[in-house]
């Protein structure tokens, strides 16, 4: 049988196990078989003696001990760093945002990643988004983004800028690289030559915005006034 602690008191040693058929067994102490003390709510695997539970084993299906989870978050939502953090998110919000154009070119960026950069004949258009790596580069602007708005030290900026400009740097170095080799042209296009397929014509609107967006956030982040909220 199957159910789960209705009441336990420790000082009497015995509880009240409600069970899965609708009725209630009481218990002793002695028949707990868990390393666990019996709290309400776990759920328990036992047998029936008339009225009584016994060989009480903790249920193994399962998965979760809500008792521990609530009180778990509740440790979390006391504790100081919490407080602390929650302290931080509460004065960034009033403040706004306190580098807007950083902010503003960050979720720009974002966006403009999933553009078009390339349209390769018989296989398609191609995003940066297409890549793992631009999947990346997108988290890195949703942080940036935050930096720029809650306007924490610029050293941190700095690391998430530097990261996108490089990644985006060989992501377009990849693609541009691999489609002048004539061995990779001559895979996609059966037997057409490299020099027969204008790279340029190719290209789509997606690069328009990239690139000025990651030059941008480069002198954003490295030249460009920069308000910290300290």
């Amino acid at each position: 049988m199957k159910g789960k602690i209705l009441d336990y008191s420790i000082q009497e040693s015995k509880g009240l196990i409600t069970g899965d058929d609708g009725n209630r067994y009481s218990f002793q102490n002695s028949e707990w078989k868990a390393a666990k003390v019996p709290s309400i709510n776990q759920r328990v695997d036992f047998e029936i003696d008339g009225k009584n539970a016994i060989g009480i084993y903790l249920d193994a299906s399962s998965s979760f001990d809500t008792e521990k989870i609530k009180s778990s978050l509740s440790d979390i939502q006391n504790s100081e760093l919490f407080t602390s953090a929650q302290d931080n998110v509460t004065r960034a919000v009033k403040a706004g945002a306190q580098n807007k154009m950083g902010f503003t070119l960050s979720i720009l960026m974002a966006i403009a990643l999933f553009f078009p950069i390339i349209t390769i004949p018989l296989i398609g258009s191609f995003s940066l988004m297409s890549d793992t790596w631009g999947k990346v580069v997108f988290l890195l602007l949703i942080v940036l983004s935050a930096l720029f708005y809650s306007g924490v030290k610029r050293i941190f900026v700095k690391i998430v800028v530097g990261l996108v400009a490089t990644i985006v740097t060989l992501l377009f170095y990849d693609l541009f690289s691999g489609l002048t080799q004539g061995n990779d042209l001559m895979n996609a296009f059966g037997s057409r030559r490299s020099n027969d397929i204008g790279l340029f014509a190719m290209l789509r609107f997606g690069v328009l915005f990239v690139i000025p967006l990651s030059i941008a956030l480069l002198v954003l982040g490295f030249k460009s006034k920069y308000k910290e909220n300290v």
